[in-house]
């Protein structure tokens, strides 16, 4: 779980960075995507755990931990556009058009560190649930007790 979690926490905190700076912050929410589900799975390559639920909470733990490296990632994204837009004249343009007074750089700062916080926080949910995903998937492929879901039961005949 660990060695998942921190080698799919830097790889999201690159990416993270990256496209919340090139783009826009909230495309880092469709990075989390495949970034838990391969925390998940590789946690259970990693780790190999004898049962399926064990191997969803592997998965679940290394997605969190992921995003708790990606939150980092998403902050310096915030700091780095907010002081792209206090130090932009033209930044302040849709203000005018919109008939607003300029806005404060201190608010700026503020807002974006908020919203970095707040999208971090919900990667941090997405790594998680499908970090447990991931493990579930990789748990049902390899685990010793067939996917937890044991022998089928037989359907009664309709009268």
């Amino acid at each position: 779980m660990l060695k998942s979690g921190i080698i799919f926490g830097i790889i999201g905190f690159v990416l993270v960075l990256g496209i919340s700076v090139a783009v826009s912050p909230f495309c880092s929410l469709c990075v989390t995507i495949l970034l838990g589900l391969g925390a998940g799975y590789v946690a259970g390559v990693f780790e190999r755990p004898l049962d399926s639920s064990e191997a969803w909470k592997q998965g679940a733990g290394a997605g969190a931990l992921a995003g708790g490296l990606v939150i980092f990632g998403q902050l310096i994204a915030g700091a780095i556009n907010a002081n792209f837009v206090v130090n932009d004249p033209n930044a302040q343009i849709l203000n005018e058009m919109l008939g607003l007074p300029p806005a404060e750089p201190a608010m700026l700062w503020v807002g974006a560190a908020f919203a970095a916080c707040c999208i971090g926080l919900v990667n941090v949910g997405i790594l998680a649930g499908l970090g447990a995903a991931g493990g579930a998937i990789w748990g049902s492929m390899n685990s010793s007790d067939g996917g937890g879901s044991g022998p089928a039961e037989p359907i009664p005949p309709v009268a």
